[in-house]
C-alpha cells in the first residue's frame, strides 16, 4: 500500500494502524476514474483472447485429465510419480507448499492426505502423454 499524505485525515486504530482516510470530493472523484480505468485496461484483449483460443483448438496441444493422474497417485503412490517427472522432494514441497518432510510422509502414506492435496498434487504431476498411458 502507498503513503497516504499528510494532508489527508486519517481514523486510526489504538494501535495505530489506518482504518479509514477522509479525502476531498474532488480526489476521491480522480481515484475512482483511474480505478475503473485500471479495471478496463486489465481485461483480456482481443489479441489475447484470439492467442488463448488458437491453443485451446490446437490439435498439437496435450490435455491431461487430473483424475487421471489422481488413480494413478492412488494406485502406485507419490514416490515414483514425483520421480517420473524428474522431481526432488524438495522441489514437489515447494510447489505445493509445504515442507521436505511432509512430502516424504505422504510418499509413506496418502491416507493423511486431503482429497483437496491429492487434487493439487495431482495437477501438478501431470504427464506427458507416454507417461500417462503408461501406468
Amino acid at each position: 500500500m502507498s503513503a497516504i499524505p499528510n494532508h489527508y485525515a486519517c481514523i486510526t486504530t489504538p494501535g495505530g494502524s489506518v482504518t479509514h482516510v477522509v479525502v476531498p470530493i474532488g480526489d476521491f472523484e480522480r481515484l475512482q476514474a483511474e480505478h475503473q480505468a485500471l479495471e478496463a485496461s486489465s481485461a483480456p484483449g482481443e489479441s489475447e483472447i484470439d492467442a488463448a483460443l488458437r491453443v485451446l483448438h490446437d490439435p498439437a496441444t496435450a490435455w491431461h485429465d487430473a483424475g487421471t493422474v489422481f488413480e494413478q497417485l492412488v494406485r502406485r503412490g507419490l514416490a515414483p510419480l514425483r520421480k517420473e517427472r524428474g522431481l526432488t522432494q524438495s522441489d514437489l514441497a515447494a510447489m505445493l507448499e509445504l515442507s521436505q518432510a511432509q512430502v516424504s510422509r505422504l510418499e509413506r502414506d496418502l491416507d493423511g492426505a486431503s482429497l483437496r492435496l491429492l487434487r493439487r498434487i495431482a495437477t501438478l504431476l501431470k504427464p506427458d502423454g507416454k507417461q500417462l498411458r503408461a501406468g
